[in-house]
């Protein structure tokens, strides 16, 4: 994930004197504010960043664990086919080999000049700030090995770079902990706390009542009469 953002970031700011900001969403994500409101919402504060984030050290027993432990949820031998489910093929016995690894506990070296700090992965950072953080990572390679086995890394690689730096003064910044739910961090999202759950046109009330600028999940399977009502009545 943080390989698939940083080469978006590069991109984007090979022409970062257009913009004030980049904006992290997904396809599963859609506006519920017209264009022009989140325009000036972000060019009214071209050097603030918008990004929530809680100190992981601050809840030992979930977050940190997060940094502290390897975690292997990703392929440690790459396969060039799709893997078969027999019990003897190597896409299998790799698989196998992850979980016992994970079952181990394996201790994660983590810097402890580094606050780590944790958030959602869609915010809205300046030009500034995106370069800054891509200028960290050419220069502290030590960094990038140092979460190459966390969780959900981009759910906090960036996230402690800022707040480790002098974007943090000027940014939404850390806030109190009051317990698990990354929905408590939301950005520019309203997202169920489930965060597993895909927003329908019976969620209508909740979405059209939200001071937010995005609703996340949405799909087409189940989606098309919410996306239909909000293009109708919000996006105007």
């Amino acid at each position: 994930m943080i390989d698939a953002l940083n080469l978006l970031i590069k991109q984007a700011l090979l022409k970062k004197n257009e913009y004030t900001h980049l904006v992290f969403i997904s396809g599963s994500c859609y506006p519920i504010k017209n264009v022009k409101s989140i325009h000036e919402t972000l060019v009214q504060s071209p050097t603030y960043e918008f990004v929530k984030y809680i100190d992981m050290r601050e809840s030992p027993e979930h977050y940190l664990k997060q940094i502290t432990k390897k975690w292997f949820n990703e392929p440690v031998i790459k396969f060039s086919q799709p893997g078969s489910s027999h019990l003897l093929s190597p896409y299998f016995l790799e698989k196998a080999a992850r979980a016992l690894l994970n079952k181990l506990k394996l201790k994660n070296q983590w810097n402890e000049n580094m606050v780590p700090y944790y958030g959602s992965t869609w915010c809205a950072l300046t030009t500034d700030c995106c370069q800054y953080i891509m200028d960290f990572q050419d220069e502290n390679p030590w960094y990038r090995e140092m979460n190459k086995y966390t969780f959900a890394p981009d759910e906090h690689f960036y996230h402690t770079i800022i707040g480790n730096s002098e974007f943090a003064a000027s940014s939404t910044g850390a806030q109190p902990f009051a317990g698990r739910g990354l929905w408590r961090l939301a950005n520019f999202h309203i997202i169920d706390e489930s965060l597993s759950k895909w927003f329908t046109v019976d969620d209508w009330e909740a979405v059209a009542s939200s001071d937010k600028f995005f609703v996340r999940k949405v799909r087409s399977l189940d989606g098309t009469e919410l996306v239909d009502q909000i293009n109708r009545e919000l996006l105007i």
